[in-house]
């Protein structure tokens, strides 16, 4: 914000002409600690975001897993029905990599559509990891939301505080995700029209002009104050909201090594205690939790995706397509038993495949 100017005839009231300008510096000053603030804010609730879409890709292979054929099948052409998300996401984006190898649209829109996909039929029958109850799922479902993942008819979670329909109020503020939160940063002085009242100041001709004009100043800037107090506090439930996600991870996980075939060890340590000192820490983890566990949807999808294609595939030509796009501990042997132990439990497919 730039040097304020004032008609002369302000100058001639020095109290005006103080109050005046002691009101522009605390508006300068609160700009720059906006500024400031949003962008910690900002770097946090990426980081939050990743831990979200981590345990919703890992919640996504445990449920698929353990779905029967015909389960799969219904979630499949639910999931492929879905609107796309309507913008695209940086945190998503570093994902494709991983996505990729179970299906990168399919993935894209469970995780943008989880709260109503958490609510189907072929969902709430299929089995989970112990300990994943639906409460944890519905929170996991809540937070995405916040974070600003939302279906295309939900596009209010990600909308600036610019861009509401109504005047920005202290309540609107209130009630703003942390997505919209995020999204308005600095703009918040545009929101409610910091400028403008300055631009009114040097216009005003009376005394009693210049009054309510500041007024309407000091009210606006109660506003401003809002939103830094709530991305204050929406820091402090973010970090709450990590402690949840890294209990989460470790839930899945425990669930999940329990069905995989024995000798088969988890390539990744979740022993880190459940505080938020230890997010670096849970995002790695969870990364090579997602490449371990990938190979039993990748063997699956490969499989039943070329007998609906009319290819023919056996047991041993899909497992030696996965050996060859899996990372190089993984062997013949361990692809052989994650098929026999694991997915022919679920699958009348595959446990007749040849």
């Amino acid at each position: 914000m730039g040097l304020l100017q004032i008609d002369e005839w302000v100058y001639h009231l020095d109290f005006k002409r103080d109050e005046v300008n002691r009101k522009h510096q605390e508006v300068v000053h609160t700009e720059n600690t906006v500024q400031s603030r949003v962008l910690l804010f900002n770097a946090q609730l990426n980081q939050y975001k990743l831990l979200l879409v981590n345990n919703a890709i890992l919640l996504y292979i445990d449920k698929t897993v353990r779905m029967t054929d015909l389960q799969l099948k219904d979630f499949t052409v639910s999931i492929d029905a879905l609107e796309p998300p309507v913008k695209g996401d940086v945190v998503l984006n570093s994902l494709t990599g991983i996505t990729e190898l179970i299906g990168l649209i399919l993935v894209v829109k469970f995780i943008f559509n989880l709260k109503d996909v958490i609510k189907e039929k072929f969902w709430t029958d299929s089995e989970a990891a112990e300990g994943l109850d639906e409460d944890v799922v519905e929170d996991l479902a809540d937070e995405s939301f916040d974070s600003g993942y939302v279906d295309s008819e939900s596009e209010s979670s990600t909308e600036s505080l610019e861009e509401v329909g109504e005047e920005v109020t202290e309540a609107v503020v209130e009630d703003a995700t942390s997505a919209a939160l995020a999204s308005t940063g600095i703009g918040i002085l545009l929101a409610v029209g910091i400028d403008v009242i300055f631009g009114l100041i040097n216009g005003a001709k009376e005394v009693e002009q210049l009054d309510k004009i500041i007024s309407d100043l000091d009210f606006k800037m109660t506003i401003v104050n809002g939103y830094l107090a709530t991305v204050n506090k929406k820091s402090d439930e973010i970090t709450t909201g990590a402690v949840n996600q890294i209990k989460t991870f470790k839930d899945v996980c425990k669930g999940m090594l329990q069905i995989l075939p024995s000798g088969h060890q988890p390539t990744f340590d979740f022993g880190f205690p459940d505080t938020i000192a230890s997010l670096d820490k849970c995002l790695a983890a969870q990364q090579a939790a997602i490449l371990q566990f990938v190979l039993l949807v990748q063997l699956r999808s490969d499989y039943v995706t070329a007998l609906d294609n009319g290819r023919n595939p056996t047991k041993a030509s899909t497992i030696n397509g996965v050996l060859g796009k899996a990372p190089l501990w993984v062997t013949e042997a361990i692809l052989t038993s994650i098929w026999d132990d694991v997915l022919a439990k679920y699958s009348t497919l595959m446990k007749n495949a040849e």
